[in-house]
């Protein structure tokens, strides 16, 4: 950030209030990542040089209330996916399992993952990446679909953007 003075309009919600500092990608993806690198391969990239880190800078971006939000995804994304004891919830009840007798394939049911949620996690890593200051993250660009990206995490449009299908 060019001026040293922090943010007081939220990034997300556009209100003006005690901005916190957020980080882009969340901090159970580098606790596990470390746990899983065994702590000395993991690579930050901070101006032109890599380095060895577990962390990520945050930077002052959303209001409480909106950090809350997002890490109610957060939180559900991080005890569904692949834990630090080598379980991975959802995979463990969606996973395909052979029938020995009949060489068949049966498919898991993916009922009980709440995709609304993961969707919101997926969606506000890549806007809040979209809208960072950091140079970690400046070839991320949503350009036009960064304002309906927000709407949808704030609850504001009524469906993810989806311009795929069009």
């Amino acid at each position: 950030m060019a001026n040293s003075q922090k943010p007081t309009v939220c990034a997300c919600c556009g209100l003006n209030s005690n901005i916190v500092m957020s980080h882009i990608v969340p901090r159970f993806f580098f606790r596990r990542a470390k746990q899983f690198a065994k702590g000395d391969t993991l690579h930050r990239v901070d101006g032109e040089s890599m380095l060895l880190s577990d962390r990520q800078n945050p930077e002052p971006l959303l209001c409480e209330s909106c950090e809350a939000t997002f890490g109610q995804w957060e939180n559900y994304v991080s005890k569904i996916s692949i834990n630090t004891d080598l379980t991975f919830p959802a995979y463990e009840n969606i996973a395909s399992k052979r029938k020995s007798a009949t060489h068949t394939y049966q498919i898991g049911d993916g009922a009980h993952i709440s995709m609304g949620d993961v969707h919101k996690f997926a969606l506000s890593v890549v806007w809040r990446a979209s809208v960072s200051t950091q140079k970690d993250f400046s070839t991320v660009f949503l350009g036009p679909y960064e304002s309906e990206a927000r709407d949808f995490l704030i609850g504001s449009a009524a469906k993810t953007p989806n311009r795929c299908t069009q």
